[in-house]
């Protein structure tokens, strides 16, 4: 990069009348200006990138070489689209659209060298002390991946409480005539019973039978479905997460014998106690172990895996289920969405929710015939922070 000033001009211009002691003096100034913008742009957040016309990166600050991945000996020699072909291809694509000083902005998605969602600025310029027709392009990247997740998750949130508010209303009116339901079939279970036994009458009181569980069936839908749905407030408290986790084990111990499932559980380091709602995490837990059950035919194995880093703390529950076909994988947070024949399809949607009540993640990862990991995420205490409404 080339900086000017009037000083500089006037001794380009009368170079060899420049006294030596004022030439070393300007040149001190000149290192000392650049240097100072140096630092100013290597404080940025966000990536200032320059590219010539042949693709390289001939001007890059911290921030642009820590999201490029590379470092500074790379700069000058490096082409834009051997780092980063998906940010190349964009600013092919942007360049058609600049015309002189305008600038261009654009979203991206890159994935390398992590996967990350760019806001990208570009505008093109000559360099007027080169003669060349092909202009440089100056970049501006700013890293908003943990932005559009939050965004994504507060438009999630907002759509989610509109539903619970007309879902309520529903529930309700249809909750009145599944009572009225349940009372009078009650009432013809009981006047069946006191007829003689016939053909007839037993029909009929089986016909009865039938409402009856397709009344309770109905009722469990609508229960589920506002369980899921209502907000979550959590009662944070100081709690163990592995003895929750020891308690719903221990609830579950008879029906994991019977399906002769084997339990490994890999614990490293102990975990810090961290600040949860233990009724909440306990629901979770519930809901993931129930649906690895599911996933498994007998003699199964579920493997429990405890770890953390410097932020939060891990649960890894893998199955050896059937595992998730990946078209199935991207909807498993969508209500109603369930792989199961008598799923309601919302267990991993509450889970998602108490998670993010508690500032924490859920994430899956399944390969079909082999298995179903799911890691819960929560933050160390030391860094829980309150969620906005």
């Amino acid at each position: 990069m080339t900086f000017q000033s009037k000083e500089w001009e006037r001794i380009f211009k009368n170079f060899e009348h420049v006294a030596p002691a004022e030439l070393a003096k300007s040149m001190q100034r000149l290192a000392r200006e650049r240097a100072f913008l140096e630092t100013i742009f290597n404080t940025l957040q966000e990536g200032v990138l320059v590219i010539d016309g042949q693709g390289i990166i001939t001007y890059a600050n911290a921030g642009g070489r820590r999201l490029l991945g590379i470092g500074q000996a790379e700069v000058g020699s490096l082409a834009l689209g051997k780092v980063s072909p998906d940010l190349a291809r964009s600013l092919t694509e942007s360049s058609r659209d600049l015309e002189g000083e305008s600038w261009s902005t654009r979203e991206i998605e890159v994935s390398y060298p992590e996967r990350r969602i760019l806001r990208v600025y570009s505008s093109l310029f000559h360099n007027p002390e080169e003669f060349r027709e092909e202009p440089y392009v100056a970049l501006i990247l700013t890293d908003i991946t943990q932005e559009k997740a939050h965004t994504d998750a507060l438009l999630e949130e907002e759509k989610l409480a509109s539903v619970y508010m007309l879902a309520a209303g529903v529930a309700h009116e249809i909750g009145n005539p599944l009572n009225s339901l349940t009372i009078h079939l009650g009432l013809m279970e009981r006047q069946l019973g006191k007829l003689k036994a016939e053909a007839a009458r037993d029909n009929v009181l089986d016909s009865v039978h039938i409402c009856q569980e397709e009344v309770k069936r109905l009722d469990g839908i609508v229960r589920h479905f506002l369980k899921a749905l209502k907000p979550v407030v959590p009662d944070f408290q100081d709690v163990n997460l592995l003895q929750i986790l020891a308690d719903v084990l221990a609830v579950q111990k008879a029906e994991m014998e019977d399906l002769g499932v084997q339990v490994s559980l890999e614990l490293g380091e102990p975990l810090p106690v961290i600040s949860a709602d233990p009724a909440l995490i306990k629901q979770v837990f519930f809901n993931l172990l129930k649906n690895a059950l599911e996933a498994m035919d007998h003699d199964g194995c579920l493997t429990l895996t405890a770890r953390l880093d410097d932020c939060d703390v891990f649960i890894d529950i893998q199955d050896t289920g059937v595992g998730i076909e990946p078209e199935s994988l991207a909807q498993l947070f969508t209500p109603y969405y369930t792989t199961k024949a008598t799923g309601h399809g919302l267990g991993l949607v509450l889970a998602m929710r108490i998670l993010r009540a508690h500032g924490g993640q859920l994430g899956v990862k399944s390969t079909p015939a082999k298995g179903t990991c799911v890691t819960l995420q929560l933050p160390q205490k030391h860094r829980r922070v309150k969620l906005l409404e």
